[in-house]
């Protein structure tokens, strides 16, 4: 097990890629009481990560969020064309130099509330694996928390692989937390493919 004290976690929100709207902004339209976006940050902002930034489309509105002490960056990105693993790369050039791992998560994850990005912050901490994955219904999804030292493998996907790519290379380094229970794994299960990233 880890020490419990491997350094920050920056978070990074994906809210622009292709098929999200045509231009980056459907996260960013009213659903319900509040749109996924707003309800995604509301979760992150309390959570144990050290910094947020949300990617946006390159037209998104400004968001205006009172964020207390803890730093929001809104990354308008120009290339969400590219997809999604472009705009992880625009996230992470965006992190503080600070930061040791990233929580990656969509405005329309299911179950993204404070308490379940605290506990994938906290077995990253305490379990000393670099990647630590969410599993529903059998599936590896995000939120996922990725080591930093992943990020050249993370910038070098393939355009239609999604981090199933890494999660599956490297195994042994993946702890998983099922969101349907409270005990988390340690080790990859098979699951079917994640359909994203």
């Amino acid at each position: 097990m880890g020490s419990g004290n491997r350094g920050p976690v920056a978070a990074i929100l994906l809210a622009a890629a292709e098929g999200d709207g045509g231009d980056g902004t459907r996260t960013l339209l009213p659903v319900s009481e509040a749109a996924p976006i707003e309800r995604a940050i509301e979760a992150l902002l309390p959570s144990s990560v050290s910094e947020l930034v949300v990617v946006v489309g390159p037209t998104a509105v400004t968001l205006g969020f009172q964020v207390g002490r803890k730093p929001l960056t809104v990354k308008k990105h120009r290339e969400w064309k590219k997809g999604w693993r472009s705009g992880l790369a625009a996230g992470l050039r965006s992190v503080s130099p600070d930061a040791t791992a990233v929580l990656v998560a969509t405005p329309d994850t299911a179950r993204l509330t404070t308490a379940v990005l605290d506990r994938l912050v906290r077995l990253w901490q305490k379990s000393g694996r670099g990647l630590v994955v969410s599993t529903l219904g059998g599936r590896r999804r995000l939120p996922a928390v990725l080591d930093l030292r992943y990020r050249e493998e993370i910038g070098a996907l393939r355009p239609e692989s999604g981090l199933e790519e890494i999660w599956d290379r490297h195994g042994d380094d993946v702890a998983t937390a099922d969101l349907e229970r409270p005990t988390p794994t340690l080790g990859t299960p098979r699951p079917g493919p994640s359909g994203g990233p």
